[in-house]
């Protein structure tokens, strides 16, 4: 009944959806000449030559660099598979380390939106779509894809109309779906299974707060949406154990919907390769740090950055540090507040928006830029994570502890509750709530440069245990598009429609 109420729900919404969709536009979050995408119609061609398609789906851009990890180690595998001298491709499950692909990272800040998605390249036989939801990750994809010239397509995620899911499936037609971390959408889930396209959800995980909220829903509707999943691999035992409180008794249930296999992935975004790092840039930001003690907090969100700015003003004006402010949101209206934050408390800070670099006599800088988290973690002698000190759920520690950071942060890390307890079991991360707390993490921070050290030794040695996660992920997800099986291209979508 819950489903067929969705199902209702949406053809009724339908009609609207255009303008909702230029509403967007005008906000920025939607790309004016790709909205077409969103009602499953392409705006790329099926590679007419392709063997294998895979259609990964991610929501935002933490997901996202999840995808692109599990990306290129499925490319990775497929490559090795086919190159494999004595044995077959169906038959070649060993995924070469992703890392040793991935020359250059994922950045978490994309540049200005690129024209038009990347055209991939003509020669290869296995193919990539990826879906996401919002532009910052479009963007962020897009610039990787044209970076390396990788077999990956890059889409806009289709509405969860039933019409539209099914115009995306004609086009595409994909081997295998899947879905990262925790974005599930019903019709995208129930549309696809019917075509007997293989399921799966990968780095999969489910908040306290969502966890709550499916309790909600009847054991029937969610046998029936998770029954549609040939297997889930969560991040840690806590999210499995959650997941398989979900599927409840499915396994005595019809044939249909059989028990998906319940397995442990980890956080693939954890296996991302190092941020890259501008040398000018940071060798610009040291100069104009002056000598000072460089602490960063990087993707904050309102709240967060005055929390700590509180902090550094607490420890009596220290000359000798400069906080370095990179929100979350780099958009001109979270700069504009953030000054009028620090204004009210007597200071002003330079935007790199603006083209300036840090004052000699000013504790704060904003760093308001996208596609520079990696110079700015570099250059950083200490970091504190945002995202953790609201309840958010956090950010992805790794990120600094792949560039030999260990991180200071708040207590609010559901999201990300496996990336941090496996930091702390090698000792990277402080823990800091209140203003008093994180003013003493500073403190310590710049007072013992040998407990400083080994802070960030342990987040490094954190993040290499945490490499190789991607590589059975991948063989995973091509076994699923194998099991599919060769099957014959039906008939072109034209592509038309509402």
């Amino acid at each position: 009944m819950l489903l067929r109420l969705y199902t209702m729900l949406w053809r009724i919404l339908a009609a609207g959806v255009p303008l909702l969709l230029w509403r967007r536009v005008q906000r920025g979050k939607e790309f004016a000449h790709r909205r077409q995408e969103r009602r499953g119609i392409a705006s790329h061609p099926r590679p007419p030559h392709a063997t294998r398609l895979y259609w990964l789906h991610a929501a935002s851009v933490g997901e996202s660099i999840a995808a692109y990890v599990l990306a290129k180690a499925i490319l990775a595998e497929e490559s090795q598979a086919t190159h494999a001298p004595t044995q077959p491709q169906a038959s070649s499950h060993t995924a070469s380390h992703p890392q040793a692909h991935a020359d250059s990272p994922p950045q978490t800040h994309p540049d200005s939106p690129s024209p038009s998605p990347p055209q991939a390249p003509t020669d290869s036989r296995v193919y990539i779509v990826m879906t996401t939801a919002t532009t910052t990750a479009a963007n962020m994809l897009a610039r990787e894809i044209a970076r390396h010239h990788l077999p990956i397509i890059q889409q806009m995620q289709p509405l969860d109309h039933p019409r539209w899911l099914d115009r995306f499936l004609s086009h595409w037609q994909p081997d295998v779906l899947v879905t990262l971390e925790s974005d599930i959408w019903p019709m995208m889930v129930l549309r696809t299974h019917k075509r007997g396209i293989p399921i799966a959800m990968m780095s999969a995980q489910i908040s306290t707060r969502s966890f709550e909220r499916w309790q909600w829903v009847g054991q029937a509707t969610r046998q029936k949406l998770f029954g549609c999943f040939s297997r889930i691999d969560a991040i840690d035992e806590t999210h499995r154990k959650r997941f398989q409180h979900l599927l409840g008794d499915l396994g005595d249930r019809q044939q249909s919907h059989p028990h998906p296999h319940l397995g442990i992935s980890g956080p693939l975004k954890a296996a991302a390769p190092p941020l890259a790092v501008d040398a000018d840039l940071a060798k610009t930001i040291v100069k104009a740090s002056a000598g000072r003690f460089i602490l960063l907090l990087a993707s904050s969100h309102v709240g967060e950055d005055m929390l700590v700015a509180d902090a550094v003003i607490s420890m009596q004006r220290d000359p000798s540090l400069l906080l370095i402010l990179a929100p979350r949101y780099t958009d001109a209206s979270t700069s504009s507040q953030l000054n009028a934050n620090l204004a009210k408390r007597g200071y002003t800070a330079p935007l790199l928006s603006r083209g300036e670099m840090p004052a000699p006599d000013q504790p704060f800088w904003v760093a308001d830029a996208m596609g520079i988290m990696g110079t700015l973690i570099s250059v950083a002698d200490a970091v504190i994570m945002g995202g953790g000190f609201n309840p958010l759920g956090g950010h992805n520690p790794m990120e600094a502890a792949a560039l030999k950071r260990g991180v200071i942060s708040g207590r609010h890390i559901d999201k990300n509750r496996a990336l941090y307890g496996r930091l702390d079991d090698y000792g990277g991360v402080v823990w800091a709530s209140s203003v008093h707390e994180i003013a003493t993490a500073i403190i310590d921070a710049m007072a013992s440069p040998s407990r400083l050290a080994r802070l960030n030794s342990a987040a490094f040695q954190a993040w290499q245990s945490m490499t190789h996660q991607a590589e059975a992920a991948a063989k995973h997800a091509r076994t699923l598009a194998e099991s599919r099986g060769a099957m014959p291209v039906k008939s072109k979508s034209k592509n038309r429609g509402k």
